[in-house]
């Protein structure tokens, strides 16, 4: 996976009965759709629902779970930067570190409040 900490996978699928948009690692980004809508125009809508299901996770206090590997058909989304930084804030700097494999760069001490964390 590449070094974007919150982007998943999501499947972009066509058939007979409309499109519909999946994603393995977050079931709640699930959307189906009548045929003949333009896939490009399905983007900013992935991205809007990743938005809304991230946002929905930080409500209620969940881990966001990490992203798999990108699948035959699926593309890679990201959510916006305004969600990215709140989910930043719930998250443990350990984590955020782990996800991006190598050291945070300098903004992060900015999004997360190690004031509690004690020296390391």
């Amino acid at each position: 996976m590449s070094s974007l900490v919150f982007a998943y996978p999501i499947l972009f699928q066509e058939d007979d009965s409309g499109l519909m948009l999946r994603c393995r690692d977050l079931p709640e980004v699930r959307l189906d759709l009548p045929t003949g809508i333009n896939r490009v125009r399905l983007v900013p809508v992935a991205e809007n629902l990743l938005d809304l299901v991230l946002e929905a996770y930080i409500l209620r206090g969940l881990l966001l779970p990490r992203a798999s590997e990108r699948q035959a058909g699926e593309i890679i989304i990201s959510p916006s930067a305004a969600v990215i930084a709140r989910a930043a804030r719930h998250m443990d700097p350990r984590e955020i570190r782990e996800r991006l494999r190598t050291q945070p760069p300098v903004f992060w001490d900015f999004l997360v409040d190690n004031s509690d964390m004690g020296s390391q």
